[in-house]
């Protein structure tokens, strides 16, 4: 269908239009090859001329295959004039399409004297019709909307008059537009997506009968976008494509219409059309880093793992100072995933220079823009001032454009201008290859970051840490998310990170010392701590309040204290009912992974887990009363 999200399942009146006029073509060319053959041209030359039209011979212009038409008829003496007699329809394929014959120039009165009248065929009473009832429907709807019903009905006869006349179209797409804006501003949501719809297919339609109009179609494919339309949009990226003439020139728009072609089939999930446009992206662009490595996540996507490698590979060897932080990261991703973390860092070392490069190009784009909206806003609020006039007012929008961008460039001063996830990506690799001095040197630039900003990036280095027992830096990343302001600090306020510190602290203690009996009880004692001060933040959170009531029962702690730390009976109930319930898995970040091997791995454990809890405060139940009371507890 050409509508997206609507429930119309059938081509939208524009494809068939579109549909009808290539059928159309096709029988006409079809039927000019017949012709010529009729008139004795040969069967080669003829072939020829049909591979030109249907492009099988590079390099030809559109100009070049229509004067190798007319040589046709030139080397085999057929007259142009009788030809187009037979057959109106042949004069696209001979360039003739807006010309007249001499005879008709002749029948116009063309010469000496005034031209003679246009004799009142029946054409004309229809056209001489449609144009008055047109010029009747452009008034009425510019008297407003009253009138649009009456508009419409003059507009749907013109359509029928003259249905290959653009303007109809155009003026039904305008009311309808309008149309869409009262019902949106009335909050009728669905009837403003009906009148969207309809908007957007009058003016596709109109569009299809003045093809050769590139910015039209530019133009519609933007509205289509933002009504959330993909499949329009990229019908009409390809009309304009198919009508530009020099779509790769200096200044042509091919090379973008692909890229967002691309795009919009990325977004409908159609990633093979996706990687057709990015492929004649790269050809045409080949240094863009953006297309090469939107490609190689296309190919990865696809499968073709192979591929996507040598994509990167070849263009940090062919490019190496066109690379990106994106292209760098993506590829850095890559090879981490197959444990090549010696080529990480190096590929990290020798780009370091063009990355630092491309990020200050992407932070003085962002710093002029953003200085750019901080003058328009001022300028804006200063007319709402009427005491205020237009030259105080450009002047302060100046003056604030200013100090935007000094405050952008100190804050660009107090921090780095290498990327953090390199950073990140640079001391996970060393600290796998063990390269312990210079992970640390690496991990302390990235505690200069601020952790709300790059809390991910965060949480990596401290699980990295954690895995190669860099207690130390570990215990600092978790922490400092625990405890970071607002969303981050609930996010990661969480069992799963509360668990890690716990072993962090207990391998920091353990590492301490070289007594191994007061290393085990010291580890125990920190983690007892740790879990004490988690649930005088969490009272009622039963992660927080069972692990802190097992290290009381290890110590040996009295049973009314060990009791008194567990959660009641409802909170382990309630933790069996999750447990049981379909699509219950609360990740790192808090949302819901409903996604097979993982959801169903995130149950068991979490059951099992629940099965633990009830279990203990049964033993401690029968500990400090009688079987026959323990139900009570």
């Amino acid at each position: 269908g050409g509508s997206g999200g609507s429930s119309h399942t059938g081509p939208a009146p524009y494809e068939i239009l579109a549909r009808r006029k290539r059928e159309a073509n096709e029988k006409n060319k079809a039927a000019f090859l017949a012709e010529l053959k009729s008139r004795g041209v040969r069967d080669k030359d003829v072939r020829q001329w049909h591979g030109q039209m249907d492009g099988r011979n590079p390099g030809k212009s559109q100009n070049t295959k229509l004067t190798s038409a007319s040589q046709l008829l030139l080397r085999h003496q057929i007259d142009k004039a009788d030809l187009l007699r037979s057959n109106p329809a042949f004069a696209v394929f001979l360039g003739a399409a807006n010309k007249s014959s001499e005879l008709d120039k002749k029948k116009a009165g063309v010469g000496r004297g005034r031209s003679k009248k246009p004799r009142k065929t029946a054409r004309r009473v229809v056209l001489d019709e449609a144009a008055l009832k047109l010029g009747e429907a452009n008034t009425l709807y510019a008297n407003g909307s009253a009138f649009w019903p009456r508009a419409v009905e003059l507009l749907l006869e013109v359509i029928r008059l003259t249905p290959n006349d653009p303007d109809p179209y155009h003026t039904m797409s305008m009311i309808h537009d309008e149309t869409r804006e009262e019902f949106s501003a009335n909050g009728d949501t669905e009837e403003a997506e009906r009148y969207a719809k309809k908007a957007l297919d009058y003016s596709m339609i109109g569009a299809l009968l003045k093809p050769r109009d590139t910015d039209t179609w530019y133009h519609l494919a933007q509205k289509a976008r933002s009504g959330k339309n993909p499949r329009a949009a990229l019908f009409c990226l390809a009309e304009a494509l198919k009508n530009d003439s020099k779509p790769y020139s200096k200044h042509g728009k091919g090379v973008n219409n692909r890229w967002q072609q691309a795009q919009l089939y990325l977004d409908i999930r159609e990633p093979r059309k996706a990687l057709e446009h990015l492929l004649v992206v790269l050809d045409k662009s080949p240094g863009n880093a953006q297309a090469a490595t939107r490609l190689a996540q296309v190919r990865a996507d696809l499968g073709d793992a192979d591929g996507a490698e040598r994509t990167l590979r070849d263009f940090v060897a062919e490019y190496p100072l066109n690379v990106d932080l994106n292209l760098i990261n993506v590829f850095c991703e890559r090879k981490m995933e197959h444990h090549q973390f010696g080529e990480v860092v190096s590929l990290i070392e020798t780009t370091r220079g063009a990355v630092i490069t491309s990020e200050l190009e992407r932070l003085k784009r962002e710093r002029l823009e953003r200085a750019d909206e901080t003058r328009i806003a001022a300028i804006s609020s200063a007319l709402d001032d009427t005491s205020v006039d237009q030259a105080r007012a450009y002047l302060a929008g100046a003056y604030a454009a200013k100090r935007s961008v000094e405050e952008s460039l100190a804050r660009q001063k107090n921090g780095t201008t290498f990327p953090p996830e390199l950073t990140t990506k640079l001391a996970m690799c060393l600290l796998y290859l063990n390269k312990r001095v210079e992970a640390r040197q690496r991990l302390d630039e990235l505690k200069k970051t601020n952790p709300s900003a790059f809390f991910d990036l965060w949480f990596d280095a401290g699980v990295a840490c954690q895995s190669v027992s860099e207690f130390d830096f570990a215990e600092v990343f978790f922490t400092t998310l625990m405890h970071a302001p607002g969303l981050v600090g609930e996010m990661y306020d969480v069992p799963e990170v509360w668990e890690r510190v716990a072993c962090c602290v207990a391998g920091r203690v353990k590492r301490s010392t070289n007594d191994v009996e007061y290393a085990t009880t010291a580890s125990a004692a920190a983690k007892l701590e740790f879990y004490r001060s988690v649930a005088a933040r969490h009272p009622k959170e039963v992660h927080a309040t069972l692990p802190l009531a097992e290290l009381l029962f290890a110590r040996g702690s009295d049973t009314a204290d060990v009791l008194s730390a567990l959660p009641n009976t409802k909170d382990l109930l309630e933790q069996l009912v999750d447990a049981d319930r379909p699509g219950f898995d609360e990740g790192i970040d808090g949302t819901i992974d409903d996604t097979g091997e993982e959801l169903e791995t995130g149950n068991l454990a979490r059951k099992n887990l629940a099965k633990k809890r009830a279990a203990l405060r049964e033993r401690l139940a029968s500990i400090s009363h009688p079987p026959h009371s323990a139900s009570a507890i």
